[in-house]
């Protein structure tokens, strides 16, 4: 592909990513969510639904276009909070 079809393509989908972000900012403000929505965070909160209902990471990794595994790997976990809250919950109910 030449350098300029490829600077080319990167711009579209990084001005239709800005796009995006702008609506889901104003979804999030009229829904009053308080946290920040992006695609980014929308890539994160899939892998971890998915992995979650039992998607295979290989799958996972492909639908998001990572080339390695550890990347996706990355994603899925940034929201598993479930061990810190098994151990909060254990320390408080032990009292």
């Amino acid at each position: 592909m030449k350098a300029e079809l490829r600077q080319r393509m990167y711009e579209d989908v990084s001005a239709k990513n800005v796009l995006i972000n702008k609506y889901l900012k104003k979804i999030a403000e009229k829904a009053e969510i308080s946290k920040t929505l992006s695609m980014h965070i929308s890539r994160h909160s899939f892998a971890y639904i998915a992995q979650k209902s039992g998607a295979q990471s290989s799958a996972i990794k492909n639908i998001l276009g990572h080339s390695n595994l550890s990347t996706t790997g990355r994603y899925m976990g940034s929201f598993d909070t479930s061990k810190t809250d098994e151990t909060l919950q254990m320390s408080l109910f032990k009292t």
